[in-house]
Protein backbone atom coordinates (compact mmCIF):
# COMPACT_ATOMS: atom_id res chain seq x y z
CA UNK A 1 0.00 0.00 0.00
CA UNK A 2 3.07 2.31 0.78
CA UNK A 3 5.28 0.69 -1.18
CA UNK A 4 7.63 -0.31 1.12
CA UNK A 5 8.90 -3.98 0.81
CA UNK A 6 7.03 -6.91 3.19
CA UNK A 7 8.17 -7.12 6.69
CA UNK A 8 9.88 -11.24 6.86
CA UNK A 9 8.60 -12.71 9.96
CA UNK A 10 11.49 -13.28 12.00
CA UNK A 11 11.41 -16.99 14.29
CA UNK A 12 13.55 -15.25 16.95
CA UNK A 13 11.90 -11.75 16.75
CA UNK A 14 8.90 -13.76 17.45
CA UNK A 15 10.03 -15.77 20.57
CA UNK A 16 11.01 -12.47 22.03
CA UNK A 17 8.04 -11.03 21.65
CA UNK A 18 6.24 -13.49 22.89
CA UNK A 19 7.56 -13.80 25.92
CA UNK A 20 7.19 -10.39 26.72
CA UNK A 21 3.40 -10.03 25.82
CA UNK A 22 3.06 -12.39 28.57
CA UNK A 23 5.36 -10.44 30.38
CA UNK A 24 2.97 -7.92 30.22
CA UNK A 25 -0.43 -10.02 30.76
CA UNK A 26 1.48 -10.38 34.52
CA UNK A 27 2.16 -6.81 34.48
CA UNK A 28 -1.18 -5.90 33.66
CA UNK A 29 0.04 -2.75 31.79
CA UNK A 30 1.35 -1.77 28.68
CA UNK A 31 5.54 -0.27 29.57
CA UNK A 32 8.16 -0.79 26.63
CA UNK A 33 10.63 -3.18 27.24
CA UNK A 34 14.33 -1.62 27.87
CA UNK A 35 15.89 -0.65 24.59
CA UNK A 36 18.98 -3.20 26.07
CA UNK A 37 16.69 -5.97 26.63
CA UNK A 38 15.55 -5.69 22.36
CA UNK A 39 19.14 -4.19 20.94
CA UNK A 40 18.14 -2.79 17.55
CA UNK A 41 14.76 -3.38 17.69
CA UNK A 42 11.63 -1.14 17.09
CA UNK A 43 9.13 -1.98 19.59
CA UNK A 44 4.33 -1.53 19.65
CA UNK A 45 2.73 -2.54 22.23
CA UNK A 46 -1.56 -3.24 22.69
CA UNK A 47 -3.88 -4.66 24.60
CA UNK A 48 -7.33 -6.29 23.05
CA UNK A 49 -10.29 -8.22 24.34
CA UNK A 50 -10.81 -9.38 21.23
CA UNK A 51 -9.15 -10.55 17.57
CA UNK A 52 -5.26 -9.57 18.10
CA UNK A 53 -5.29 -9.35 14.36
CA UNK A 54 -7.33 -5.83 15.18
CA UNK A 55 -4.32 -4.50 16.87
CA UNK A 56 -2.61 -4.01 13.69
CA UNK A 57 -5.30 -2.63 12.14
CA UNK A 58 -5.45 0.32 15.12
CA UNK A 59 -1.80 0.81 15.08
CA UNK A 60 -2.18 1.25 10.81
CA UNK A 61 -4.85 3.70 11.78
CA UNK A 62 -3.25 6.47 13.11
CA UNK A 63 -2.17 6.92 9.47
CA UNK A 64 -5.23 9.75 9.98
CA UNK A 65 -3.09 11.58 12.09
CA UNK A 66 -0.24 11.41 10.49
CA UNK A 67 1.21 15.20 8.68
CA UNK A 68 2.47 13.73 5.36
CA UNK A 69 3.53 17.59 4.87
CA UNK A 70 5.68 17.73 8.17
CA UNK A 71 6.82 14.42 8.43
CA UNK A 72 8.32 13.54 11.82
CA UNK A 73 7.53 11.71 15.17
CA UNK A 74 4.38 12.48 16.61
CA UNK A 75 3.28 10.25 19.71
CA UNK A 76 -0.33 9.85 18.17
CA UNK A 77 1.05 8.11 15.67
CA UNK A 78 4.27 6.63 16.25
CA UNK A 79 3.14 3.36 15.89
CA UNK A 80 1.57 3.92 12.38
CA UNK A 81 4.99 5.07 11.19
CA UNK A 82 6.99 2.01 12.93
CA UNK A 83 4.39 0.02 10.89
CA UNK A 84 5.21 1.26 6.99
CA UNK A 85 8.85 2.27 8.16
CA UNK A 86 10.40 1.58 4.90
CA UNK A 87 13.98 0.44 6.42
CA UNK A 88 12.18 -1.73 8.70
CA UNK A 89 12.93 -5.21 7.14
CA UNK A 90 11.82 -8.02 9.67
CA UNK A 91 9.44 -8.51 12.33
CA UNK A 92 7.98 -10.59 15.20
CA UNK A 93 4.61 -10.97 16.93
CA UNK A 94 3.52 -12.14 20.33
CA UNK A 95 0.61 -12.01 22.42
CA UNK A 96 -0.02 -13.90 25.33
CA UNK A 97 -4.05 -13.54 27.50
CA UNK A 98 -4.23 -12.70 30.97
CA UNK A 99 -6.36 -14.07 33.58
CA UNK A 100 -9.37 -11.34 32.67
CA UNK A 101 -9.44 -12.10 28.90
CA UNK A 102 -7.40 -9.36 27.18
CA UNK A 103 -4.55 -10.38 24.84
CA UNK A 104 -1.36 -8.63 25.07
CA UNK A 105 -0.01 -7.96 21.97
CA UNK A 106 4.05 -7.22 21.04
CA UNK A 107 5.41 -6.17 17.58
CA UNK A 108 8.97 -5.78 17.05
CA UNK A 109 10.42 -4.51 13.99
CA UNK A 110 14.34 -4.51 12.39
CA UNK A 111 15.99 -2.45 11.86
CA UNK A 112 13.89 -0.14 14.14
CA UNK A 113 11.37 2.96 12.52
CA UNK A 114 10.49 6.74 13.99
CA UNK A 115 14.22 8.08 13.47
CA UNK A 116 14.24 11.85 13.67
CA UNK A 117 15.24 13.25 9.75
CA UNK A 118 14.44 10.10 8.42
CA UNK A 119 10.46 10.28 8.24
CA UNK A 120 9.96 11.80 4.35
CA UNK A 121 11.56 8.83 2.91
CA UNK A 122 10.73 6.05 4.93
CA UNK A 123 6.75 6.72 5.83
CA UNK A 124 6.15 7.35 2.57
CA UNK A 125 2.24 7.97 1.36
CA UNK A 126 -0.51 5.16 0.70
CA UNK A 127 -0.34 4.23 -2.89
CA UNK A 128 -3.61 3.46 -4.72
CA UNK A 129 -3.38 1.22 -7.81
CA UNK A 130 -6.47 0.97 -9.61
CA UNK A 131 -6.90 -2.64 -10.30
CA UNK A 132 -8.13 -2.81 -6.51
CA UNK A 133 -11.14 -0.51 -7.54
CA UNK A 134 -12.03 -2.64 -10.34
Amino acid sequence: MHGVPALKLDPDITKGCESYAQTLAELGKLEHSKSEDRPGLGENLAYTYSDPLSVVKMWYDEISKYDFKKPGFNMETGHFTQVVWKASTHLGMGKATDKLGRIWVVGRYKPPGNFKGQFEENVPRRKYVLERLL
